[in-house]
C-alpha cells in the first residue's frame, strides 16, 4: 500500500510540474498589446524567454516612445502571470489562455490600470521613426556635405554588416581624410533625425570653455567658482568649495559626493527637480579635497554652463550659436533650459548626426573651418591633453577636458561620448572622424551598446591601419 501511495504522490507531483512547466513553455515569446496614452494608441511589446541558465527573464519594449529593454522581474504560478517593472513603477498581471494564444491582463502604471490583450506576435518592432524628433532641412549643411561626399562603397558596405546587428544603432558617419566615406542612417531615420548626444555635450562645453578663454571672458582656468558665482556662498558652505576652479569642473576633479548612477523616481532628483539647480549643487557635500580625485558627474559640468552664462553675460546657447555652431553651418540646435535659466551642462543636446560630424572634424582640423579659426590649436591640444594624462578613468582610457583618450594598437584616438552609444571619435593619425548616435532609451543594455559600437569602430580602425 505504501509502494502504491508513493507512486500516487509521484504521479501527482510530475503532473503539476508537466503543468506548470507547460505554462511556462506557452508564456514565452513575444507578445504585443497597446494602451491608450495623452489620447494616443501606443505599442507595448512583451518578451519572455530564457536566458543562458534557462532562467525566464521578460522586459518590454515602447516603440512608439522609443524605450526599450524596460527590465521586469516575472513569476509565473500555473497560467498566471505577473511582472513587475520597477524601473518605471509598472506592472502588469495576466492570465494565459486560448491555449496560450493570449494574455488576458491588466497594466499599471502611474496609478492608472488599463485592460489589455496581448497577443503573439513574430518579431519585436524596432524604434518607429516618430519617436524621434526631425528638422527641416539645413541647405547650407546639406550643400557643404554634399561638397565632400565621396561614399567609399566597399567600406561602407563592410560597416553596414556589422552596424545592421545592433537594433539600437541609429546612425554612422565616417570622414576620412577631408571626404564623407560613409554616411547611413537605420531604423528608418534619415539625416534630418535629431539626437539627444547626452554627454557629447561635455566636450562642446569644453569647446565654449575654451572660446571664453580665448576671448577674454574667462581670465584663467584657475578662476575660482565662488568668485564668479559669489550669490551662492553660504556662511554654513564647506570651505573647501571655495578652492574650486574651472579647471577642477573641466578635469572633473571638484570632489562633489554624487552618484552618477542612483535611480531616482520622477520629480525627486536632488539636482535636476530643485528650483535652483546651481545652489543644489553648491550645497552637495564634499568626499574630497578639490584637484584630489577624478569622479565623474554631470553637476561638474552644469556648473560651467553657470559659469558660461555669467562671464560672457548673454544666454549660452546664444553664445555657442555665435561662436561654434554658426560658424559651422550648425543651425536649430535646442537644449534643455532649466526653470532657473541654466542650460544643462552635460546632457539632453539636441544635433542631427551631421552636425556632430562638423563638431568633430573641426577638431580634428586644428579647429578651422573654410579658413576661419574657430577653436584655438592651442585649447583643443589642452582640452584633449588635460592636466592628468597618467590619471586612468578605466583600463584603456585617460581623461582631458572633457575629452576621452585612449591608444588602440600604438594608434592615439580621441572622441566625445554620450550615453547608450553616441560618439565624436578622432583618429588624428588616420585623418578619420566618425560619428555614432543610437537608441539612448534602451534600459537593459546602454552600456552594452556603447561596447558593442566601439568593438565595430575597432574592428574599423584596426583595418585602417592594416591598409596603411
Amino acid at each position: 500500500m505504501k509502494i502504491i501511495l508513493t507512486q500516487l504522490y509521484s504521479l501527482l507531483f510530475c503532473s503539476f510540474i508537466s503543468v506548470a512547466s507547460q505554462a511556462n513553455i506557452l508564456i514565452e515569446g513575444i507578445w504585443q498589446t497597446s494602451i491608450k496614452d495623452q489620447g494616443e494608441n501606443k505599442r507595448l511589446v512583451v518578451t519572455i524567454k530564457r536566458d543562458k541558465n534557462f532562467k525566464l527573464i521578460a522586459f518590454m519594449d515602447s516603440p512608439d516612445d522609443g524605450w526599450m529593454e524596460i527590465p521586469a522581474s516575472i513569476t509565473v504560478d500555473s497560467n498566471h502571470v505577473l511582472l513587475n517593472f520597477s524601473t518605471i513603477g509598472a506592472k502588469l498581471e495576466g492570465v494565459l489562455k486560448s491555449g496560450g494564444k493570449i494574455i488576458d491582463a491588466k497594466f499599471t502604471w502611474s496609478d492608472r490600470v488599463s485592460k489589455v490583450k496581448l497577443k503573439r506576435i513574430k518579431k519585436a518592432p524596432r524604434v518607429s521613426p516618430s519617436a524621434y524628433s526631425s528638422r527641416p532641412v539645413n541647405e547650407e549643411l546639406a550643400q557643404y556635405i554634399s561638397s565632400i561626399d565621396a561614399i567609399d562603397n566597399e567600406k561602407s558596405t563592410r560597416l553596414i554588416k556589422i552596424s545592421n546587428q545592433l537594433p539600437f544603432l541609429n546612425s554612422l558617419l565616417v570622414y576620412e581624410k577631408g571626404y564623407l566615406v560613409t554616411e547611413h542612417y537605420f531604423n528608418d531615420l534619415d539625416e534630418n533625425y535629431v539626437a539627444n548626444i547626452k554627454s557629447v555635450s561635455k566636450s562642446i562645453i569644453s569647446m565654449l570653455v575654451g572660446i571664453a578663454l580665448e576671448k577674454k571672458y574667462l581670465n584663467s582656468l584657475d578662476d575660482k567658482v565662488v568668485d564668479i558665482l559669489p550669490g551662492y556662498v553660504t556662511p554654513k558652505m564647506d570651505s573647501r568649495l571655495k578652492d574650486i576652479t574651472v579647471r577642477h569642473l573641466l578635469s572633473m576633479r571638484a570632489g562633489f559626493n554624487y552618484n552618477e548612477m542612483a535611480f531616482y523616481l520622477e520629480g525627486q532628483n536632488p539636482i535636476w527637480d530643485s528650483q535652483d539647480t546651481v545652489k543644489a549643487i553648491l550645497a552637495l557635500p564634499l568626499n574630497y579635497s578639490p584637484g584630489e580625485r577624478y569622479a565623474y558627474s554631470t553637476p561638474q559640468t552644469h556648473l560651467l554652463t553657470a559659469i558660461l552664462a555669467k562671464v560672457t553675460k548673454m544666454d549660452v546657447l546664444d553664445f555657442a550659436n555665435q561662436f561654434l555652431f554658426h560658424p559651422l553651418n550648425i543651425k536649430g540646435v535646442t537644449w534643455r533650459k532649466f526653470p532657473d535659466g541654466t542650460y544643462m551642462g552635460g546632457s539632453d543636446m539636441f544635433m542631427t548626426p551631421r552636425e556632430m560630424l562638423q563638431i568633430g572634424t573641426l577638431y580634428l582640423n586644428g579647429g578651422q573651418f573654410k579658413g576661419k579659426q574657430i577653436v584655438s590649436k592651442k585649447w583643443i591640444k589642452q582640452s584633449i591633453k588635460g592636466d592628468h594624462p597618467l590619471s586612468k578613468i578605466s583600463s584603456k582610457d585617460t581623461y582631458g577636458y572633457l575629452w576621452k583618450k585612449w591608444t588602440l594598437n600604438g594608434v592615439k584616438a580621441y572622441r566625445a561620448a554620450g550615453f547608450g552609444g553616441q560618439y565624436i571619435i578622432n583618429i588624428p593619425s588616420l585623418s578619420v572622424t566618425i560619428v555614432t548616435t543610437a537608441n539612448p532609451r534602451n534600459l537593459s543594455g546602454n552600456d552594452n551598446n556603447s561596447d558593442e559600437i566601439m568593438r565595430m569602430i575597432t574592428s574599423f580602425v584596426l583595418q585602417e591601419i592594416e591598409r596603411n
